[in-house]
């Protein structure tokens, strides 16, 4: 067909009623999901969206669900995101970043459509779950590159990766974040994989290790390759339930390994009850849906959850927004105190400027 997968099947089936599960995969309000997902809905007479993260960033995601489930309501994006999204103009147009009346917002979804159940609410026999935060101090020679990487991105970028100079610059700022997070990353791995080292010779139990970039999921690998399984982008869908199974079942296979995208969504690891993040996501949203892995139906302990954190780089500034945004999410379903601040880059952006060394001026005589 026209690539739009099983819907003109669904579609001539008649539906009365459709159940969208993990419905937040159709936030974004341009993509070919989201518009199929619209056109198979479009004369059901019932629809019901299914998430345990509505939001995994900002408000302005929930509004193709809301629009779905209550036309009527929402008719248009541009009125909501002006009252709830904190709508900015800017050179390129306007932007919808951020959160406002918020409050608000909870009450008006709790009154029209949304039937909230959090885990400490129908789960109360289920262990907590315990987010800690490890430091990493980088050595001299490692802080040196970072600042030469933070303070003359250019003439770095220049000598480790000429050929991506040119493209680099012309989006300079949002590309340095880039470089600096996974320099960050790449940095602090030795000091990570001592850490699970350590864990694995002091406790008898398996632990999950998330990473993001295939380089770290690689030397993951070839560190822990005999007790450990992967999934990343890479692993078939059909090899995925073995990999789950062996990680569950094999007392042997101590190390799961996986991609926070890819390994964040739709598994069961309870056989483990320690997390870490050997990376940082931007989006707070998918560090939940990963700790979940462990944290559900079937856990018997207490689950604890491991940032690594590479101290005096971007890591610092980026784990600190991560939980601003986790309480601008938290407000706005379940109604409890958050921060205003919502955008990530701004601020990280604002960490650059914050740690740039000054120019030093000529002096005219």
């Amino acid at each position: 067909n026209s690539g739009s997968g099983w819907l003109d099947f669904l579609t001539s089936i008649g539906p009365k009623l459709v159940i969208l599960d993990e419905s937040h995969a159709i936030a974004d309000r341009g993509a070919k999901r989201t518009r199929w997902v619209k056109q198979l809905c479009q004369n059901v007479p019932h629809v019901i969206a299914l998430s345990g993260t509505p939001i995994v960033n900002r408000p302005a995601e929930m509004w193709t669900t809301l629009n779905l489930l209550r036309p009527d309501l929402y008719p248009s994006f541009f009125p909501f995101g002006h009252r709830y999204c904190d709508a900015r103009k800017n050179f390129f147009g306007w932007e919808f970043k951020g959160a406002t009346n918020i409050p608000e917002l909870h009450e008006h979804l709790t009154n029209t459509m949304m039937i909230r159940r959090r885990k400490e609410d129908v789960l109360k026999e289920l262990p907590s779950k315990v987010r800690s935060i490890v430091p990493f101090k980088l050595n001299k020679g490692q802080l040196k590159e970072y600042d030469e990487a933070l303070n003359h991105f250019a003439s770095w970028l220049d000598r480790v990766a000429p050929e991506k100079k040119e493209n680099a610059l012309k989006a300079e700022a949002l590309t340095q974040l880039g470089y600096l997070k996974r320099l960050a990353s790449s940095m602090k791995l030795d000091q990570v994989i001592n850490w699970v080292d350590n864990f694995l010779e002091s406790e008898d139990g398996k632990i999950v290790v998330f990473a993001i970039h295939k380089a770290v999921v690689s030397q993951l690998l070839e560190k822990y390759r005999k007790t450990c399984v992967v999934l990343d982008g890479t692993t078939p869908m059909t090899q995925r339930r073995a990999v789950v199974e062996k990680f569950q079942n094999n007392s042997g296979c101590r190390v799961f390994i996986g991609n926070i995208k890819a390994a964040g969504v739709g598994l069961t690891l309870t056989a483990a009850s320690t997390v870490a993040f050997a990376e940082l996501d931007w989006v707070p949203g998918n560090h939940t849906q990963a700790e979940d892995r462990c944290h559900r139906i079937g856990t018997k302990n207490t689950v604890n959850v491991y940032y690594m954190v590479a101290q005096d780089t971007i890591e610092e500034t980026l784990v600190k927004i991560i939980q601003q945004k986790q309480q601008v999410v938290r407000r706005t379903l379940d109604g409890e105190d958050y921060g205003d601040e919502l955008s990530i880059y701004d601020q990280l952006i604002q960490h650059i400027k914050s740690r740039v060394k000054p120019k030093t001026r000529r002096k005219v005589r």
